[in-house]
């Protein structure tokens, strides 16, 4: 009887527990003083809740505001109004859990207004001072002068609870919401103006993207087995390491990938690496080119990085490849405003070739595109708004282009 009479008041607090979003009646208590200590800030209880609570996320029970409300509602005044006094055993750890959170939770405040506004990330030891603060002014004992590494310790400790980590803030420049705006719109207009063009003449949009990729002359060593340094008395008094000439430990060679909207067109696109005449000797080149031929070409020229004269070539080879698929297909290649690509005989070089450009519009000052992918992300979420096509004009196609940049000859080219 004493064993059954058990599990009903396990049945029971399990069901109490579930009704209350998976919160013990401690839990609650957690939850009400944080909504109260905070003066009414829903998102700090809310957030509470769901770190006390034994439900995971996708659990139907698991803690909402409509929760926090309910809690509050039907909680006793009374009983609420114990929370304020000193002597109360029953709220001591409650209050003290709210305090403890809150306290955390302005810090954390702090240091996202810090990375947001100010563009910085605190140093552990900022981070240990604004926690030390913060816990003064939420009635806590401050912890005691630590170490360094008892510092480093509470900020990580402090970091798990809520998911910061340590990490170098991109450096980038400011952008204009609204001008990245009209950058992704004149993007997807020039998308939307170019396939409507392909369909008028019956061909379908055969798309290409190309890219540029540093390769070191001396590629960083792979980890591996090293043995300890106590068996290293033998060996070269630097230790085991890996020899690499010192003409070698600086520069690199260009690799250019080209990828396809179309498998069998995938299957045939050529790839490029391109090096200069000083790191490939002529006996070397024409070595290569005794081997069985691969879809990999060597471009040698005066420099090892990408220039107009390596992009006239790749053009060349582009049209070479899709040829069997020209007179259903429209060649359109996507690629973005690097030095490179932008040179008047380039942009005649695609024409020539039969290559529609359509370039990724750049961003401030240089060629960092990430905030054109997440602009373009967002403007997928919203399909309704995808621009008719029209053709754009010289003026509204020079908002895709650097700044500094002066592209007049660029509208002739591309339309």
């Amino acid at each position: 009887m004493r064993q059954i009479r058990s599990c009903e008041q396990q049945a029971k607090r399990r069901a109490a527990s579930l009704e209350a979003g998976g919160l013990t009646s401690l839990s609650v208590k957690k939850v009400l003083a944080v909504y109260t200590l905070s003066e009414w800030q829903k998102e700090a209880a809310l957030q509470a809740a769901q770190q006390l609570t034994t439900l995971k996320a996708e659990h139907p029970q698991y803690p909402t505001s409509a929760l926090v409300d309910r809690m509050f509602l039907q909680a006793d005044l009374n009983d609420l109004l114990c929370m304020f006094d000193d002597t109360n055993v029953q709220w001591e750890q409650a209050v003290r859990f709210a305090r403890q959170m809150l306290a955390e939770r302005g810090v954390f405040s702090w240091v996202k207004k810090q990375n947001l506004a100010h563009g910085t990330a605190p140093l552990s030891a900022d981070v240990f001072d604004r926690l030390k603060r913060e816990m003064r002014d939420n009635a806590l004992p401050a912890p005691a002068p630590a170490t360094s590494r008892g510092i480093r310790k509470a900020v990580a400790r402090w970091r798990a609870r809520w998911s910061v980590r340590r990490a170098k803030l991109r450096e980038t420049d400011q952008v204009d919401p609204e001008l990245l705006r009209q950058k992704v719109h004149m993007f997807w207009r020039t998308v939307s103006y170019v396939t409507a063009k392909c369909h008028a003449l019956e061909q379908e949009p055969l798309w290409l993207n190309l890219d540029e990729t540093s390769v070191s002359y001396s590629p960083d060593c792979c980890q591996g087995c090293v043995v300890a340094k106590s068996h290293w008395c033998n060996m070269h008094p630097a230790g085991p390491h890996r020899r690499v000439r010192p003409d070698r430990r600086r520069g690199a060679f260009t690799y250019v990938a080209l990828i396809a909207s179309n498998p069998a067109v995938q299957a045939v696109l050529p790839h490029f690496l391109i090096s200069s005449s000083a790191r490939m000797p002529k006996k070397l080149f024409k070595a290569y080119h005794a081997l069985p031929k691969t879809r990999l070409q060597l471009l040698r020229a005066k420099s090892s990085w990408a220039t107009s004269e390596t992009m006239i070539l790749i053009f060349k080879a582009l049209k070479e490849a899709v040829a069997p698929w020209v007179p259903s297909h429209k060649p359109i290649l996507l690629l973005d405003v690097a030095g490179a690509h932008l040179p008047k005989e380039v942009l005649r070089a695609a024409r020539t070739n039969n290559i529609q450009l359509i370039f990724v519009p750049a961003v401030g000052c240089g060629c960092d595109i990430n905030y054109i992918h997440h602009g373009l992300r967002e403007f997928m979420q919203h399909p309704t708004e995808f621009p008719p096509p029209v053709k754009p004009s010289a003026a509204e196609l020079s908002v895709i282009w650097p700044k500094r940049r002066r592209m007049s000859y660029a509208y002739r080219s591309l339309f």
